[in-house]
């Protein structure tokens, strides 16, 4: 039981798309994370779809914490000082990239927008608030329940795979409200 990630991370990229960036960076899981490639994937086809250009300077790999989006997103500012939008793989993420742009004395959503991925339970207090992608906790677990009772009764499942969807929540992290005519 899983979400899917490569949709998931391709919502928030053409978010961003739709909101006229186009220097747009990606901060991804290391390597060896099952769901990695899926989310490259899908900001890879947001991007093709769109007809921007994938560059591999704009993709980096963070370590899941906080730091190592604040660390990723300072190699951003640093080496693509022209980036104006960033998709990070978890809110943890997601909150260290905007603390490196605040340190910075940038202002997130404005000089750089954030898109987040899981929907934290305290990420709507950040400030500001943080755009993300929702997975539907509750119901995984509800489904997990329901795959794993037969299997205890020593029945196969019924089902092997389930990918279950995800959805975009707008906030101020990303700029939208400071589009014209928001």
């Amino acid at each position: 039981i899983d979400v899917d990630s490569q949709a998931g991370i391709y919502t928030a990229t053409a978010h961003f798309i739709a909101l006229h960036h186009r220097q747009i960076g990606l901060i991804l899981p290391p390597v060896d994370v099952a769901y990695t490639e899926y989310r490259r994937r899908g900001y890879a086809q947001a991007l093709q779809d769109a007809a921007i250009d994938y560059q591999p300077d704009l993709v980096i790999h963070g370590d899941l914490r906080r730091s190592g989006g604040f660390e990723s997103m300072v190699h951003f500012m640093e080496h693509r000082p022209d980036i104006t939008a960033v998709v990070c793989s978890n809110d943890l993420m997601a909150m260290g990239a905007m603390q490196a742009i605040q340190a910075r004395g940038l202002v997130v959503g404005r000089d750089i927008a954030v898109i987040g991925f899981d929907d934290l339970p305290d990420v709507e207090y950040t400030h500001p608030s943080l755009t993300t992608v929702r997975q539907p906790i509750y119901e995984i677990g509800r489904r997990l329940v329901e795959l794993l009772i037969p299997i205890a009764q020593g029945q196969p499942p019924q089902e092997t795979q389930v990918l279950l969807p995800t959805e975009l929540i707008i906030r101020e992290s990303c700029g939208s409200h400071n589009q014209k005519g928001d």
